[in-house]
C-alpha cells in the first residue's frame, strides 16, 4: 500500500482511488448506531410540509419555497447546474441549522494541503459559525452525475476531501490550542435524496495526506441512508413521497442535534493545564 501512487488533487477531483490510497473506508450504519438513540417523534417542521404531497392553497412562504425547490431539485436547466444546492439550503433553514451565529453558505472555497501542495476544494453548501475563528460545522456536497452535462463524479470522496480543510488554522490564528481529533458532519445530495455522514479527522491522517504517505491506521467514515420504506428507489424518489419525507426530516432533526453537539465539544476544548 505504501508504494501506491499519490499525487496532489483538488477536492473536486477526488475519487474512490484517493480513499483507497489513504486507507479511508465508508461503512453503513443504522439510525441507532449513527445517532446513538432512536429518531425523534416530534419534528420542528411545518405540518403542511409533512402532510401534503404537493403545495396546498394555505401554504406559507416557507412552505411554498420547500415545495417549489422540491420539484426544482430534479430539474436541470440547459447549460446550468441543478437547483440541488438551493433545495439543500432551504431544508437546512427550515430545520434551523442557521440559528444563532450560524450561517448557510453556497459555493464556499476551501483549501487543504496534499502531497506537499496546497489544493483547492469547494463545498456546495456549508453551515458556518461566525466569530473570531469562523468554523465549518457542516459540509454538503451534491452528486454532479445528476447534472447530466457535467462529468460523473461520486460526491462521497469529494465530501471527505473537504473535511480536511482545517478549522485548526482559525484556532491557531487566535491563539487557541489545535484539536488532535474531530468529527466533521457531512451530507451528500442526489437530487432530493440526502445521505448523512460522520467524517473523523485526526492529526495523523492530515499529516499522511500532507506528506503523501499511507496512514498506519484505517479511517472509517460512518454513513446513514435514511431508513425509508422503499430503500431501493430512495435515490430516485428522495423526499417526494410523504412516508419518505417524514423519515428524512427525522434524520435532519437528529443530525442537527449532532452537529450542535460536535460544535460544542470543540468550542469547550481546552488544552491540558489551561
Amino acid at each position: 500500500m505504501a508504494n501506491l501512487l499519490r499525487s496532489a488533487k483538488s477536492g473536486s477531483d477526488w475519487g474512490e482511488n484517493e480513499l483507497y490510497v489513504f486507507n479511508i473506508g465508508i461503512a453503513n450504519e443504522d439510525t441507532y448506531e449513527f445517532f446513538g438513540h432512536p429518531l425523534p417523534d416530534q419534528l420542528d417542521v411545518s405540518p403542511v410540509i409533512l402532510s401534503n404531497i404537493d403545495e396546498p392553497p394555505d401554504a406559507t412562504k416557507a412552505d411554498i419555497d420547500f415545495f417549489a425547490y422540491l420539484e426544482d431539485a430534479i430539474a436541470v436547466p440547459p447549460d446550468e447546474e441543478s437547483f440541488v444546492d438551493d433545495f439543500a439550503s432551504i431544508v437546512l433553514k427550515l430545520m434551523g441549522y442557521d440559528s444563532g451565529r450560524r450561517i448557510i453558505h453556497q459555493q464556499k472555497e476551501l483549501s487543504f494541503e496534499m502531497c506537499g501542495q496546497r489544493v483547492s476544494a469547494k463545498t456546495d453548501v456549508c453551515v458556518m459559525e461566525c466569530g473570531g475563528a469562523a468554523r465549518y460545522l457542516l459540509l454538503v456536497q451534491k452528486d454532479k452525475e445528476h447534472d447530466r452535462h457535467l462529468s460523473s463524479v461520486n460526491p462521497e470522496p469529494q465530501l471527505v476531501a473537504e473535511a480536511f480543510y482545517q478549522n485548526n488554522k482559525g484556532r491557531e490564528r487566535i491563539g487557541l490550542a489545535t484539536i488532535a481529533h474531530a468529527v466533521i458532519p457531512g451530507i451528500t445530495m442526489i437530487g432530493r435524496a440526502p445521505t448523512f455522514f460522520k467524517i473523523p479527522v485526526s492529526e495523523a491522517l492530515v499529516k499522511a495526506i500532507v506528506t503523501g504517505q499511507y496512514p498506519a491506521f484505517a479511517m472509517t467514515v460512518q454513513r446513514l441512508v435514511p431508513p425509508v420504506p422503499d430503500r431501493l428507489n430512495y435515490m430516485i424518489q428522495g423526499m417526494k413521497p410523504l412516508e419518505n419525507r417524514r423519515v428524512v426530516f427525522q434524520c435532519f432533526q437528529a443530525f442537527k442535534a449532532l452537529v450542535y453537539q460536535l460544535a460544542g465539544s470543540v468550542a469547550c476544548y481546552q488544552p491540558a493545564g489551561v
